[in-house]
């Protein structure tokens, strides 16, 4: 499905801001592509642990995404640019599918990782055994997720810093309701988007303008010498909340973060959901 090609309902007026919004998705993170990859190199602070057992953290509460994966599971990275979650499961025993809509960043991240040697790794009874777990990057548009991927397929689905990307709330619940049907019974969506209420980014990016308003505003990124302004959508807590309730989604846990520990609104630099799909 190109950009063009919708199949939620959208006022004429809006369509055309939309699929002009999602053109400029496409052509930004082919431009970007190679610059934002280099910055890109190292694992979020709150993931470190991810592929972990479950553990608390000091103030009492589940790290980022801690024990939701488990060896045997499918894992779909929706968003996954240059592949950098694959970090935390290239020694694991679970199956990992990176999906983004960027050529060049699966590009990056097929020959980054699709060239790996397998690790000796030893099962409980000592044994030793050579394994390895082939990651899958797949380019396609997150307006066609239902056509690649199978219903109840994944485990858990991880979706880092790519929601706030997508623009309309129709777009977005038809993500998340296209994520849901993937899930197998009882799996998980872990979901983060950009806390834009902290005052530094409010005073920054003159957010204030826009927060009674469609909540929409474009970041600028720049790189050599050249600028292009990404599409970010100004999430609140409550609204992120209800579309996943209206996706079908049991709320695990909702809550701001900032480097592995749980925060608030003025501090917080990501907004962090945890999803359930029912039994």
């Amino acid at each position: 499905m190109t950009c063009c090609q919708l199949d939620v309902r959208i006022k004429p007026m809006k369509e055309k801001r939309l699929k002009k919004i999602l053109q400029k998705n496409k052509d930004d993170w082919e431009k970007i592509a190679d610059k934002f990859s280099q910055t890109r190199h190292h694992l979020w602070y709150e993931l470190k642990d991810l592929s972990k057992p479950a553990r608390q953290s000091p103030d009492g509460s589940r790290r980022l995404a801690g024990g939701y994966v488990k060896d045997g599971d499918k894992i779909l990275d929706l968003g996954c640019g240059n592949g950098r979650l694959y970090e935390l499961f290239k020694d694991r025993r679970v199956e990992y599918t990176g999906f983004d809509g960027s050529k060049r960043l699966i590009e990056i991240a097929r020959k980054k990782f699709n060239n790996l040697t397998p690790k000796e790794s030893k099962l409980p009874t000592g044994q030793a055994i050579k394994q390895l777990n082939k990651p899958e990057f797949i380019v396609g548009d997150a307006l066609n997720l239902e056509t690649k991927f199978p219903k109840n397929e994944f485990n858990s689905i991880f979706s880092i810093a790519f929601l706030h990307h997508l623009p309309f709330k129709k777009i977005r619940l038809k993500v998340l309701k296209d994520c849901y049907s993937f899930l197998k019974p009882n799996g998980f969506l872990v979901c983060t988007v950009w806390n834009f209420y902290q005052p530094r980014l409010i005073k920054k990016y003159k957010i204030w303008k826009i927060l009674f308003g469609f909540k929409d505003v474009f970041i600028p990124f720049k790189f050599d010498n050249k600028e292009v302004k990404r599409y970010h959508h100004v999430f609140t807590k409550n609204e992120f909340k209800k579309l996943f309730i209206k996706a079908g989604f049991k709320i695990i846990d909702t809550y701001y973060i900032k480097k592995g520990e749980k925060s608030n609104w003025k501090n917080g630099y990501n907004l962090v959901l945890i999803g359930q799909k029912n039994g």
